[in-house]
């Protein structure tokens, strides 16, 4: 109610600074399925005083985000103000002539967004190097995941990778979640698939994949 009215370049110096009373909500907002249904907003903390403070759970709570994108805060005034944590794409940056490529983060699984991204983390999941030996546990958590992805066959990935891509598209094209995927979702994808007259072999290859993408996504499988 003290905000200056009309241009907000100064409210938003003070809502990223100020400090909020009585303290609000932070949450990771649901995802839209179709026809304005939406899944359930994901509560990280009720008492959280500033942005800065919100940024750090949210932070802590997305240990790892999907590449090309960085972890941000915003805050939605109605219909009761709220800090809602969300992944915004990272500004396109030049390299160099001659640099390296820079490390990338562990790969998060893109819980929520849209199938066009979850079919690009899955290809590069399916593709990820060994990170290089600097003895820490967490490189060393991270090779463990990436030998485990590697001990399936390359004909095996390659044919999870086109079900999945498979998947995705379908998914995309009836408005519906690809990940986490809803079970009578999997059920009419299936069906689909059966009545397109696919060998049943086929089928059940196409559900074996959509197992191991909740697997290495370490969600539920449906």
């Amino acid at each position: 109610q003290q905000l200056p009215a009309g241009d907000l370049t100064e409210a938003v110096a003070l809502l990223s600074t100020g400090r909020f009373s009585p303290h609000l909500s932070l949450v990771i907002r649901g995802i839209e399925y179709r026809d304005n249904e939406f899944a359930e907003d994901t509560v990280l903390s009720t008492d959280v005083e500033t942005a800065e403070e919100a940024l750090a759970i949210a932070s802590a709570h997305l240990t790892a985000l999907p590449s090309g994108h960085e972890l941000a805060i915003a805050l939605d005034l109605e219909p009761e103000p709220v800090f809602v944590a969300w992944l915004r794409p990272k500004a396109a940056r030049r390299r160099k002539a001659g640099s390296q490529a820079a490390t990338l983060a562990p790969l998060a699984s893109p819980l929520g967004q849209q199938s066009g991204a979850v079919l690009q983390w899955f290809d590069a999941l399916t593709d990820e190097a060994l990170p290089d030996y600097d003895g820490t546990l967490v490189t060393a958590e991270r090779a463990s995941k990436t030998y485990s992805r590697a001990a399936k066959a390359m004909n095996t990935r390659r044919t999870y990778r086109s079900a999945v891509r498979s998947w995705c598209a379908w998914a995309a094209g009836h408005g519906l979640p690809a990940l986490p995927a809803r079970s009578e979702d999997v059920a009419a994808y299936l069906a689909d698939l059966a009545l397109q007259k696919k060998r049943p072999a086929t089928v059940d290859l196409h559900r074996a994949a959509l197992r191991y993408l909740h697997h290495v996504a370490q969600v539920p499988v449906p």
